[in-house]
């Protein structure tokens, strides 16, 4: 599976590619309307917005799944279809996903993206903050759909795929199961930041506090700073050493607040040579609404 693309990396491709796809994943929790202006201010050059509200999350189930619930695969699968892409002769096609510079909300759609069997999605290392420090060219002008090589006839009404079976998801029947055996063979990694792990200074969700049994990676361990002061994954080996150190198996459970930051934890761990990171994408904001245990502190 792919993972990370540096900013050389893609502006090489940009030259030598012209089916390349991308993505502009920009976004602020506490705003929703602020990575759509992120956007129109500066982006990658032919660069196609996704927000992380309206499209990466379906918000009509946040009763039941939490802060950030899961997009219907259908409906996921059509707005990528009116952007012009389309499973049935994309599957192999490269997409590029990035966003401002932590890359959470581009791994939460480049998570998306290989649950619905696209087989060549990677993230912008660094994000925009790393394109532009390399020098690159920024937009602000919209990019226009561009259908470059259409294999067949597609009805964009009917998307090809009714489920995110790419990706190994964990339910709250299932991990509850797990919960009751002790979570055997089983890990569940919680990528939000200590303090609201261990249940002070929490200002998003209404309750504090983590699932029992869980452990603590704040995603931000997984990035460290460069030269130019910018956000970049860590290396493989780098990253493979401190989840080792946490005795994580390849069936490890990830999830956060709303089940965003947990692709970021998903995404290391495949690069750092993990196979089947599982997502709990209700997580926290999602555990709290059906009253089950939570700890304050491990």
């Amino acid at each position: 599976m792919k993972t990370l693309i540096s900013a050389f990396e893609l502006q090489a491709l940009l030259h030598s590619d012209r089916n390349v796809v991308l993505f502009d994943c920009s976004s602020v929790l506490t705003d929703p309307s602020a990575g759509a202006k992120l956007y129109t201010q500066a982006h990658v050059p032919g660069a196609h917005f996704l927000d992380l509200n309206r499209d990466l999350s379906d918000m009509s189930k946040l009763s039941t799944q939490g802060r950030h619930p899961l997009p219907d695969p259908n409906v996921f699968a059509l707005k990528l279809a009116q952007l012009g892409i389309v499973r049935a002769r994309d599957a192999h096609r490269r997409i590029v996903c990035y966003d401002q510079d932590h890359c959470a909300y581009a791994a939460r759609a480049w998570w998306l993206l290989n649950a619905l069997g696209f087989e060549n999605c990677y993230v912008l290392d660094g994000g925009l903050a790393r394109w532009k420090a390399a020098g690159f060219a920024i937009s602000d002008q919209p990019s226009p759909v561009v259908d470059i090589n259409p294999v067949v006839d597609v009805n964009i009404d009917a998307p090809e795929t009714n489920d995110f079976a790419g990706m190994p998801v964990i339910g709250f029947e299932e991990l509850i199961a797990a919960q009751a055996k002790g979570l055997p063979g089983l890990s569940l990694l919680d990528a939000r930041a200590a303090d609201r792990f261990a249940g002070i200074n929490e200002t998003i969700d209404p309750i504090a506090g983590h699932i029992p049994g869980a452990i603590n990676r704040p995603f931000l361990e997984n990035l460290q700073r460069d030269e130019n002061q910018c956000w970049m994954f860590k290396s493989p080996k780098q990253l493979r050493q401190d989840y080792d150190a946490l005795q994580l198996e390849d069936d490890t459970v990830a999830m956060c607040g709303s089940g965003v930051t947990a692709c970021h934890i998903i995404l290391a761990m495949i690069h750092a040579g993990f196979v089947g990171p599982h997502l709990f994408a209700e997580s926290w904001s999602g555990w709290i609404t059906r009253e089950l245990p939570r700890d304050q502190a491990s």
